[in-house]
């Protein structure tokens, strides 16, 4: 698959398939920076995109995921030091379970 600029491929695990997206091209000049920018994105938009460049799987349990988060984060490009460090900055406990990232909102709120 060849992919024009704004473009990236996405993999669909519950398909099997790959797809093309749109890529925000200020988005990947910020990841190749080492920056995440953050513009009113929700939890599980952040969870997804963090996963898609590590290759590992982000879960957000409850309302945490729709809590909105607005700010610039440098990240390292290792998710166990970048995950553990996010999810302390957005107010979210997390955990490992087997390869998988889990976040949950640090308030007890589910």
């Amino acid at each position: 698959m060849q992919l024009t600029a704004g473009q990236g491929a996405r993999l669909d695990e519950a398909r099997g398939s790959l797809r093309r997206v749109q890529v925000d091209p200020a988005m990947v000049g910020g990841w190749r920076r080492g920056l995440l920018d953050l513009d009113g994105d929700t939890v599980d938009t952040i969870a997804a995109r963090l996963q898609s460049a590590y290759g590992m799987r982000i879960a957000v349990e409850g309302p945490l995921a729709k809590r909105s988060v607005t700010g610039l984060v440098r990240v390292t490009g290792d998710a166990s030091r970048d995950v553990p460090r996010l999810a302390k900055l957005i107010g979210a406990e997390w955990r490992q379970s087997g390869g998988d990232w889990i976040l949950r909102a640090s308030d007890g709120v589910y």
